[in-house]
């Protein structure tokens, strides 16, 4: 990963950019990072909010579904908004392997070009955070594969397999 802004703060390793402790293999992000700058979605758009922890090959972000979504109706969004959620999750991840800072001339486009074995179980409920992994699973440049999982408090939400196509 790239990245090499690091501080030590109360003993665990910080990031000012993408990077990895070298003990542990995991990232802990400050709260400064901006995903908005890793990835072109916007407003109601926008589903992941923040990056919780990040490895080489795997992200676990933050995300939710906005009021003002245009899937939201009487607090809940389908299912396969997850699947959504997961994508974008998998971007930043991508644009974090790139080495792209968040405030490099804005991010890069990337596609969803196939979903495979999507397990899509409750519908969403609108404006709870929930946990949002992306897990490398494979692929050859531009082309790239994700394992996706939405979930919280033991329930799991959306589950696929994603392939990506990064311009």
């Amino acid at each position: 990963m790239a990245g090499d802004r690091m501080k030590q703060v109360h003993g665990q390793t910080e990031l000012g950019h993408a990077g990895h402790d070298r003990l542990s293999g995991k990232v802990t992000f400050a709260a400064w990072i901006r995903v908005e700058g890793l990835i072109p979605h916007r407003g109601p758009a926008l589903l992941v909010e923040s990056i919780a922890e990040v490895r080489p090959d795997r992200i676990v972000c933050w995300g939710r579904v906005p009021p003002e979504s245009p899937f939201a109706a009487e607090g809940k969004a389908p299912a396969f908004v997850g699947l959504e959620m997961g994508a974008q999750a998998a971007a930043v991840l991508e644009a974090l392997g790139r080495g792209e800072p968040e405030d490099g001339g804005g991010p890069r486009v990337g596609y969803l070009v196939g979903i495979r074995d999507a397990r899509l179980a409750v519908d969403l409920p609108v404006g709870r955070r929930l946990r949002v992994t992306a897990r490398a699973a494979g692929g050859a440049p531009p082309l790239a594969l994700y394992d996706v999982s939405v979930e919280d408090d033991g329930v799991e939400f959306a589950r696929g397999l994603l392939s990506t196509y990064a311009a």
